[in-house]
């Protein structure tokens, strides 16, 4: 313990000798530490710990997939799970979640709360017990004594205001009353969003169906099961069920994953992987530009070290103190880097949006805590490592004899400079890396949002509406809310148009359909092509601008009593009639072998996005509302000035329809299509910034070897010119030395970005193209290594040939 205070405080005394060099490396490392932090911070609550359940290690989600369809987590249909509680030994129980969004009516304004259809044994697998009341009982599965609620802390805050005695009052929610029997506790969210929940209850004509994939599914290993053990198990299930049921399971197989990965979703943990990535990038960068100071200041060291070494210091004693003075750096730039990673937590959070956040698993626990303050302690140990083990390693063996001698000419130390030079060139090639991954992604989100949408979302307001089949239980009834809604939607005052659908464009979901096309080769039942089929208005495509390229759009004539039509998309037209006119050709949706309407087509309608990381135009097949009504509705007005001043009259008009049926998610079609982006964006800005330090960074270090050789070469180059060098020769000679190091780190660099740019393109399908302008950066970054180098050039022509040669 002595040893190690003596060490400290001897490496202060260092550090103090030095405020310069002390300041410029902890604000480096308080950068590269900092941003490290806040993205640990965010991988750790929205990836690793997403959820906090006692037993974590043994709950585990199931899914049925099918790698033929491109579906890695689909749903699971009633009667598979029923199957799958009924055979499965490794489990020690399952419990199915189905979701479900009601109005809630009955108070002073009605409103649209989300919640959760669950077996009543899920709050039992996740070893949760209500903070009030009581949880579900399994004898409320049934139909008919299925109508109970357990709220969620925040709904019973909001809506009762926290009143304990709401066990026992009535919830209406889609018009049917749910006795509320218990609330969960505040930190509960299961799933993300859910303000209730009430008993799974089959009915008879779910469980038939095995296609109706509708169900998540939960489950515990019991003790001792492994994770392999229940997967080969559920394996062997489901090829079974593929021998037993050939039409609806050929091609579908199930797999279990624990309940961390299932409830993050497929895509957005990529890009957080990948910023973290980028930013593991530059703590590296900073890494080798302090190792590259330390290395230069070792050379200034050599005779103190070897004075020490002389009176009898060993080597490991030496080394011991110079990672002192590093890890006492590393220290420094900690303490800093957490007023960064609180910047970068905030700065993450502001990034994105309150309605996408609400869905995130673990948003809430996203912030510094002690997961991150032990990240930010092993991360300084390791940087101290990194950047301060080589230095003391090569300082400590100093040339007692060349370095304890008075003047001379002894300081050039050549293996330092080599070793400068090596950090150098590997600080190039990062930052081609960095650079080239960076301007991929930002290319990438700057081509979505230019990309043609085949829309106009400029002063589009848009809404959801849902009809409870307790008070709209017919089609006519549905009709009926809908043409009323549209007029009084239409007759505001700055209205153009206004639509009624059940999907609107660059929403993506909504599913797809199996269609036939007449006169085509009959595709076995499972083999059909897929094509989206939203349900819109006759002013839909007036609404978004979508041009008619032929035929007509939906109009009064498409009545319920009518004979049943479609408008069907140009690449829907090209791929099932090509070379042919569409108009007047049938089709039939759903599949093979049930009997539906033949369809006619009456229209082709230009291409429009589903989803925005799609890269081709999807085959859409548009019915008309009045002959396909829905319950789940999105209403758009077209305005002529800002649509969200409009909104309080609209919502008024709605209301006025019907009292207990409440409009929700208003927002703007253009902000709609931010908040889609909205991660693509946050990862473009950070890799983008993270570049810009990384070129900053390797600047700065090919600028300190450049002017650290420039100085231990004044003799020479004095020679030189006394010798008849003109000043220009001198200026190329030291901008040759920089550029061989930034070409040496470009020749590294280069494949190692290429590897990089096909990476991100298979990993970030749809946003990251290969595009070879990104490597552009590779002549840009060889400018900025020159210019950096520049200025220690231009030093070097100024030398005073006459004082060399007196030196001589």
């Amino acid at each position: 313990m002595d040893a190690l205070i003596q060490d400290l405080r001897l490496g202060l005394r260092a550090l103090r000798r030095s405020p310069g060099f002390t300041l410029v490396a902890c604000a480096m490392l308080a950068l590269g530490i900092g941003a490290n932090a806040a993205m640990f911070s965010g991988v750790n609550a929205l990836l690793l710990r997403p959820v906090h359940f006692a037993g974590l290690e043994r709950l585990v989600m199931l899914w049925e997939r099918s790698p033929r369809l491109g579906i890695e987590r689909g749903g699971v249909s009633p009667a598979d799970f029923e199957d799958w509680r009924s055979q499965c030994r490794s489990y020690e129980g399952l419990a199915a979640l189905q979701g479900w969004d009601a109005n809630l009516t009955g108070g002073d304004e009605p409103e649209r709360v989300s919640g959760c259809r669950v077996s009543p044994e899920l709050f039992g697998l996740l070893r949760v017990r209500p903070a009030l009341g009581r949880g579900l009982r399994p004898d409320e599965a049934r139909s008919g004594r299925d109508q109970v609620a357990v709220l969620s802390h925040g709904l019973w805050r909001r809506r009762f205001g926290a009143d304990p005695r709401v066990i026992g009052r009535t919830l209406v929610l889609d018009g049917y009353p749910h006795l509320v029997v218990g609330v969960m506790p505040a930190d509960f969210e299961f799933p993300m969003a859910a303000q209730f929940w009430t008993p799974l209850a089959f009915v008879p004509e779910q469980l038939g169906p095995r296609d109706l994939r509708i169900l998540t599914v939960v489950g515990r290993l019991r003790a001792g099961a492994t994770l392999a053990a229940a997967r080969a198990e559920l394996s062997t299930l489901a090829r079974r069920l593929e021998r037993e049921y050939p039409e609806t399971h050929t091609g579908w197989t199930a797999h279990v994953t624990t309940l961390t990965q299932g409830v993050v979703d497929e895509f957005s943990p990529r890009f957080m992987w990948v910023a973290t990535g980028a930013v593991g990038f530059v703590l590296l960068l900073v890494c080798a530009n302090l190792a590259g100071l330390l290395l230069a200041r070792a050379v200034s060291r050599r005779k103190e070290i070897a004075i020490r070494t002389a009176l009898g210091a060993s080597r490991a004693r030496l080394v011991r103190q110079l990672l002192t003075e590093s890890l006492l750096l590393a220290v420094g730039g900690a303490s800093l880097g957490m007023l960064v990673a609180a910047w970068g937590v905030d700065f993450m959070k502001a990034s994105i949006p309150a309605e996408v956040t609400r869905l995130l698993p673990g948003w809430r626990h996203f912030g510094l805590d002690g997961a991150v303050l032990a990240f930010t302690a092993l991360a300084a140990v390791a940087s101290a490592l990194l950047f301060g083990l080589a230095p003391a390693l090569h300082a400590s063996q100093p040339d007692l004899q060349e370095a304890l001698k008075e003047g001379g000419r002894t300081s050039r130390a050549p293996g330092t400079a080599r070793s400068r030079g090596a950090l150098v060139v590997i600080q190039v090639a990062l930052t081609l890396v960095l650079l080239v991954g960076s301007g991929l992604l930002v290319s990438g989100y700057q081509r979505l949002a230019r990309q043609s949408q085949g829309f106009d979302p400029r002063h589009v307001l848009t809404l959801r509406l849902t009809l409870p089949d307790t008070r709209y239980a017919t089609g006519a009834d549905l009709r009926l809310y809908a043409r009323r809604a549209l007029e009084r939607a239409a007759a505001l005052p700055g209205v153009e148009s206004a639509a009624l659908g059940n999907r609107l464009p660059l929403s993506g979901g909504g599913g797809t359909e199996r269609v036939t096309v007449e006169g085509r080769p009959a595709a076995r039942r499972g083999e059909q092509p897929r094509v989206d089929r939203p349900v819109v208005d006759p002013g839909y495509f007036e609404t978004f601008r979508i041009p008619i390229l032929q035929g007509r759009a939906f109009d009064g004539r498409d009545r319920e009593d009518a004979p049943p039509v479609a408008v069907v998309s140009e690449t829907m037209a090209r791929r099932s009639w090509p070379g042919q006119s569409p108009l007047g050709r049938r089709l039939r949706l759903g599949p093979a072998g049930e009997e539906g309407p033949w369809v006619t087509v009456v229209g082709v309608a230009a291409d429009v996005k589903r989803s925005w990381i799609d890269r081709e135009f999807r085959p859409t097949v548009y019915l008309p509302l009045a002959q396909a009504p829905r319950r789940s509705l999105r209403l758009a007005v077209r305005t002529s000035g800002d649509p969200l001043a409009l909104l309080p009259a609209l919502r008024e008009q709605l209301l006025a329809v019907d009292r207990d049926l409440p409009p929700y998610a208003a927002a703007t079609m253009e902000q709609e299509l931010r908040d889609q982006a909205s991660g693509v964006r946050l990862t473009a800005v950070l890799l983008g910034f993270f570049g810009f330090l990384a070129v900053l960074l390797a600047a700065v270090g090919l600028y300190g070897v450049v002017a650290h050789a420039t100085s231990q070469r004044t003799h020479e180059f004095g020679v030189r010119m006394a010798l008849g060098a003109r000043p220009g020769d001198v200026r190329r000679m030291v901008l040759a030395h920089a550029g061989r190091l930034a070409l040496a780190g470009l020749a590294i660099g280069l494949p190692a970005a290429l590897v990089l740019a096909h990476l991100l393109a298979r990993l970030l399908f749809g946003v990251v193209v290969v595009d070879w302008t990104a490597f552009a950066a590779a002549p840009l970054l060889m400018a900025v290594m020159l210019a950096a180098s520049d200025l220690p050039a231009r030093q070097a022509t100024r030398v005073d040939p006459m004082l060399s040669l007196r030196a001589e």
